[in-house]
């Protein structure tokens, strides 16, 4: 027996009613996404705004990431025209954190260093808000049996049915005449503005390096990269006890120069012996 292909998957999912409200950049890729991926699903999509109005001259601008490019072209919703790649990004801080003897911290990416084209691009948000609106109207146009434009018709409401705590009730969208989907996507950023919500922060303590970094260049003085926590107790000696340039937890940092300080104090009696045993074996 052979596993389900990802077609077979798709094919075989059920057959959702999915409402996404917002026809911006989030809604429309979405959509778009979604009627690729979810072949039996019923999509309709809801925007106050007429679907003749021209988008394509909102001057807003958009940086996107490679990924978002990428996914895009995908979706066959990337402009041909009015884009500017981005091959190379400046990370920087003013007035700098960290100052180093011949230079400021700073991180610079580069799109050749990293083997690829772009490191994203730069557009207008009506430049990219009209390829995916046309991407849009030609897969509504090619399915109209499941695929639904709702434009100019603004969304007043959108609630769970079944009462608190339903699970499998669906939801009711409300857009003058009240419709029952399996799913509600809300992309829309204007029209529950006033709504309140719930800030939601976590911080995964994280920290995350692409590129190189050519310290040698900005020190002028030759540079080792140490994985610390995995080096020798006596390397890693050597190592806290140089000055500390930059670190993301000072605290975090302290309590590791003491546990290394402590684990060499430990093993310096047998250091030091295997120091005489390999001196003597050697004389």
């Amino acid at each position: 027996m052979t596993d389900p292909t990802p077609r077979q998957t798709a094919l075989a999912a059920p057959a959702w009613r999915i409402a996404v409200v917002g026809a911006g950049p989030a809604g429309l890729a979405l959509a778009l996404q979604a009627a690729q991926q979810l072949p039996r699903a019923e999509i309709s999509l809801f925007d106050a705004r007429p679907a003749d109005q021209d988008v394509a001259a909102d001057p807003r601008t958009l940086a996107l990431a490679l990924g978002s490019v990428q996914m895009l072209r995908r979706l066959g919703a990337w402009p041909t025209a009015g884009v500017q790649p981005i091959t190379e990004v400046l990370v920087s801080q003013a007035p700098p954190t960290v100052r180093l003897r011949h230079a400021d911290a700073a991180v610079r990416l580069s799109a050749a260093d990293e083997g690829v084209p772009m490191l994203g691009a730069v557009l207008s948000y009506g430049t990219l808000v009209a390829c995916l609106q046309q991407a849009w109207q030609a897969a509504e146009a090619a399915q109209p049996q499941r695929l639904h434009s709702r434009f100019g018709q603004p969304v007043n409401d959108v609630r769970p049915l079944g009462g608190p705590g339903a699970v499998a009730g669906g939801v009711e969208v409300d857009a003058g005449i009240a419709e029952r989907f399996d799913l509600a996507v809300v992309a829309e950023g204007g029209v529950f503005a006033e709504q309140a919500r719930k800030a939601v922060i976590h911080d995964y303590r994280q920290t995350a390096w692409v590129g190189t970094a050519t310290l040698a260049d900005a020190t002028g003085l030759p540079v080792d990269l140490v994985d610390v926590g995995r080096a020798g107790a006596f390397l890693a000696l050597e190592v806290v006890r140089g000055e500390r340039v930059f670190c993301r937890d000072d605290v975090a940092a302290d309590r590791f120069e003491l546990y290394v300080l402590a684990r060499a104090g430990d093993l310096l009696p047998f250091e030091r012996e295997r120091q005489r045993i390999e001196l003597g074996s050697s004389a």
